[in-house]
Order: structure tokens, then sequence, then C-alpha cells
């Protein structure tokens, strides 16, 4: 009897051995790479492509841009080149080398609102200004060296505003949105659908496993001839599939019909195909696509890597020919948290020259940001005025900039030479200006722009010529008066001229007044900063001194603004009524 029972025992441990090894051969199978053909396994991390989990995407990274897109932050970042090309000489590097555009500024989401002062560093004693400002359904961008006032426009009219100036600038009407790419269950079957459609009309001897370093490798190699037979074969079916003509619209913006399809199929048919072979190898890291390139014709080969932790995100993108090669880096760091984020970018050119430009930014999410709308006399509605006005507006505008910006370069000592324009290679001299010289008294022609909807008239004084060339007399801000003024035959052109003055030193004292008070929010003195620091660069007779607990250091926004905390800031007038001293005290 004992014999037997062991006997029993023994054949239900051999039962469940087999039946263990059969699930788990079935497991291995179905859940990891075992038994699977280099084919298969080139389409599983193929398909893994845009996923947020196993793919390029980053949920790290699509959390952070979402949260930009929805939160309030504040922003401090610079932008840098290194040149090193034999077709400019010593004057145009060292500008290069010591140009440098800095950026601060806040952001409102919540509000759709944001302030930002870019300053162009030519050198450490020369710089450009500019600020720019989103708020209430407006965009405006103020130039103090040029014009006192913001220059806005309604959101949504910008192209209409376009159109009445004549300009045409392509703006893409709808921009790609990555997070409308990530896969559901019903992209699912549109993925799975397109992609079994390329993998039956390939040969599995047209697949290989590679090494590469800490990652393993699934190759495809096919014919330039084969890519386009495959190509035509998916289009005849995206022809009828509604579903994924939709899918583009969405996630890419492409507005793509049968017709469209139709006639790609007809023009690719018709097309002779060179001779050749391209190489794509699909790398992965512990189940975890990390890698792709891409080798055509071994002419053109191109590399994409993502390597990221919990904290950050880095992506390379390498292109290379015979004749050049441009690397893109983007690292994020912070993302743990998603409080304080750094990014870096960074993108090389070699085209015999090499290029470099480099992009740092650090994003600081705070629900402190404080935005103030734009007031009355802050801003001129482009929208307002005729063709007539904003063709002489924007001609007196591009003059003023180039006689201001050569004053920038002579200061930095470039003799005239602009490093913006020796930022990119070969192209660069596409952007150089054509229209010929010009000096303070051309614009003595742009005498008046009266705005009838707003009463509003912008005045240019005909004695420019004899006046500091770093003041605009078109200041949209100093020379915006009432209409009645000027139609009122008694009033003396000494009145006039007294009205003037006085609504100039309004509009000015109101820039920084609107801060004033006894619990101001860090980020909103982070904002009365930035218009100080873009005044005081911009003109030399109105210096305006920061005391008490916060002050300027040159031109550079103070790092010790707490956004969390509340200060007391009262403005002081000299003796010409100009506002030209602003204490700042941190309350307790």
């Amino acid at each position: 009897m004992k014999k037997f029972k062991n006997k029993k025992l023994l054949i239900i441990i051999i039962a469940l051995a087999v039946l263990i090894l059969i699930v788990g051969t079935v497991f291995a199978f179905v859940a990891t790479d075992i038994f699977k053909s280099d084919k298969d396994l080139f389409f599983k991390y193929a398909s893994q492509l845009l996923d947020n989990e196993k793919g390029l995407l980053d949920n790290k990274l699509e959390q952070y841009n979402q949260k930009k897109i929805n939160s309030k932050y504040e922003f401090l970042g610079n932008f840098s080149a290194d040149i090193d090309s034999e077709s400019l000489d010593d004057n145009a590097l060292r500008g290069v080398e010591n140009l440098e555009i800095s950026f601060a500024g806040n952001v409102n989401n919540i509000l759709e609102q944001a302030e930002s002062l870019v300053k162009i560093n030519y050198s450490s004693n020369s710089n450009f200004p500019i600020l720019f400002k989103k708020s209430n359904g407006l965009v405006g961008i103020k130039l103090n060296d040029v014009v006192k006032k913001y220059l806005a426009v309604k959101e949504n009219e910008i192209q209409s505003l376009q159109n009445k100036a004549g300009i045409n600038i392509p703006f893409p009407i709808n921009s790609i949105d990555f997070s409308n790419i990530n896969t559901s269950n019903q992209d699912n079957g549109i993925k799975d659908k397109y992609i079994k459609i390329i993998k039956d009309n390939l040969e599995d001897s047209k697949f290989s496993r590679v090494k590469g370093m800490n990652s393993e490798g699934y190759c495809l190699e096919i014919s330039n001839e084969k890519i386009l037979d495959i190509l035509v074969k998916v289009l005849d079916n995206l022809k009828d599939d509604s579903q994924a003509l939709d899918k583009l619209y969405y996630s890419f913006g492409l507005v793509y019909n049968k017709e469209d399809v139709e006639a790609t199929i007809q023009y690719l048919s018709s097309l002779k195909v060179n001779e050749g072979k391209s190489r794509i190898t699909i790398y992965q890291k512990d189940g975890k696509l990390n890698k792709i390139e891409i080798q055509f014709n071994d002419l053109v080969n191109i590399t994409i890597t993502k390597t990221s932790t919990d904290n950050d995100v880095n992506y390379n993108f390498y292109a290379e020919t015979q004749n050049y090669s441009i690397s893109f880096d983007a690292k994020y760091s912070g993302l743990n948290t998603l409080q304080s984020v750094d990014e870096k970018y960074s993108l090389n050119l070699t085209m015999g020259d090499s290029y470099t430009y480099n992009v740092e930014n650090t994003v600081n999410f705070t629900d402190e940001i404080e935005i103030k709308d734009f007031t009355e006399d802050e801003y001129s509605d482009l929208n307002k005025m005729n063709k007539e006005q904003l063709t002489k507006l924007f001609d007196a505008l591009t003059k003023s900039i180039d006689i201001v910006n050569k004053q920038k370069l002579e200061l930095a000592e470039l003799n005239g030479q602009n490093p913006l324009l020796s930022l990119l290679p070969d192209f660069s001299k596409l952007f150089v200006t054509t229209s010929s010289s010009t000096d303070l008294e051309d614009l003595s022609t742009y005498k008046e722009l009266e705005d009838s909807n707003n009463n509003e008239v912008v005045e240019k004084n005909e004695n420019t010529s004899n006046n500091n060339n770093n003041e605009l007399n078109t200041n949209t801000n100093s020379n915006s008066i009432d209409t009645n003024n000027n139609t009122n035959t008694n009033n003396s052109s000494s009145n006039i001229v007294e009205n003037m003055e006085k609504v100039e030193k309004e509009s000015f004292n109101a820039r920084f007044t609107q801060y004033e008070g006894n619990n101001v929010r860090g980020a909103t003195v982070k904002s009365l900063m930035m218009q100080i620091i873009a005044t005081n660069m911009a003109d030399e007779e109105k210096q305006i001194k920061v005391t008490g607990d916060i002050t300027l250091n040159g031109d550079e926004v103070p790092s010790n603004i707490v956004a969390t905390k509340t200060y007391t800031v009262k403005c002081s007038t000299g003796i010409d009524g100009y506002v030209n001293s602003v204490e700042v005290l941190e309350n307790n």
C-alpha cells in the first residue's frame, strides 16, 4: 500500500512539473522575447515608438508639459552661441562670443497671461531690451529704446492685422500636440492594422539581431523599391479609412482626404526609384525602446536616443551625411518633484565650419504669479490703425530700430557688424537689411498718425535729427495726447508742449507706481524689476535706483526675490517729477 501511495505521489509531482513547465513556456513566449523571431521583435519594439511607458515619449515629460499648460510659473534663462568658422573675421567671431540673449518672465496660464523681458546683450555695456506682455486678450511688444508704449494687437485679430498691413507671415494654423499622439485602445486598432500591412509585405530574411552598448537591437534591411511598394500599399488602405484620416488631423493638424491620398499614390507610382537599400535598427533595454538608427543608401545616417531616470529625461538626435552633420540634445531634470525644472538644449551644425547654439532655462512653479492687465495709456492698439497709418508706423519703426541698433554695435566696438547676422551659416545673408542708409532726418516725414477710433495721436517732432538718437519722437507713450488739444486754436504752442510733457511724465511714472503697495507679492516685484531694467537700459537720463532689501546689480533680475513672500514697494520722484528711486522692503 505504501509503495502505491509513493507511486501516486510521484505521478502527481511529475504532472505538476509538466504543467508548470508548459505554463512557464507559454508565459515566456507571450510575455518575453524568448522564442520570438527577429521580425516579431522588430515590430514589437517599433510599435512602442510613441508609447509613454516603453517608447520615446515619456510620462514624466508629458506631466511636466501639462503642468506648464495649466499652471503658473516663473522662468529664467539664456541663449549663447559658439562658432568656429574660417569665413568669419576675428571681429565677427568676437561679437558672437560676447553675444548673449537672456530672458526672464512670468506665466499665468490659468488667466492666459504672460510677461517677459528679453535682453540682447552685445557686450557687458551694450544691450537691447525688449518687453513682451500678454493679458486680457492683448499681445504686446515694447522696445524702450524706440517706442515707450506697447505695440499691441488683439490675439484673435493677428491675422486681420497682417492682412491689413500686407504682411505675410506663415503661422501654422494647427501645431503638433504630442499629447494627442498617445495611443488609446481605439488608436491601437489603427496602429495594429497598418503594422500588419507592413509586416505581411516583408520577408523574415530581411531581419537580423544586433548587439548594441548595454542594449539589444533588431535590424531591418530593405530596398528603396520595396519601401515605395509598401508605402503605396499603406496609402491604398488609408484612402478609405476615415478613422485613421481623422487621427492624422487630430494629432498632426494634417487635412488629408481620400482625393489627397489617391493623388499621392498616383505620384509615388510614377516615380523611378534609384537602386539602393536602407537599414532601420530598433534598440531596446529592459523591454523599453531607447534608440533608433536609420541609414539611407549609405549616404545618410540618423540616430535618435532616449535615456531617463526618475528625475531626468535626455534626448539626442544626430544626423550625418558626407557634407554635414546635425546634433540636437534636450535634457530635463527635476521631473520627479515637478517644482523646479531645468531645461537644457544644444544644437550643433557642422558644415565645414561648426555652429553650436545653447539654451538654458529654469522653470519654477508657484501660485504667487500676478500679472497686471494693460492700462489704457500703456499700449497702442494696432488693430485700430488703418493701412496707411500702419505702413508709416512700421516704416518709422524699422528705420529707428536700425539707427538705435547701429549705436549699440558701435558701443560694443563691433564696427557695425551685427553678431545676430553671423549666427547662421551661409544663408545668414538673407537676413541682412537691404534698405539704404538711413538717418534721423528720414523720420521727420513721419509727422502724425491719427486714430479716429480712439482719439489717439502719435506725433513726430520735425527736429528729430537734433535730438538724442536713443529717443524716437514717434514715441506712442510720451506723445499720446487728446486730439481735442490739437484742434483748440486758443491753445498756444507752449501749452501744447506743457501738456505733452505732463502726459509723458504721468505715463512714465505709471509704469512703476502701479506696483506700489504694502502687500506686494514677490512675483509682482519681479515684474517691477523687469520694467526698471528695461527702462535703465534704454534711457541713460532717466535712471531708476532700487533700494531696500532688494537691489539691482547691473541689468540682471535679482535672484533673492521670493515669489511666496510679500514686500512693501514705494516710488520716489526727483526734482523733475520723474520716478528715480524705488524702495522694496521685505515684510516680516
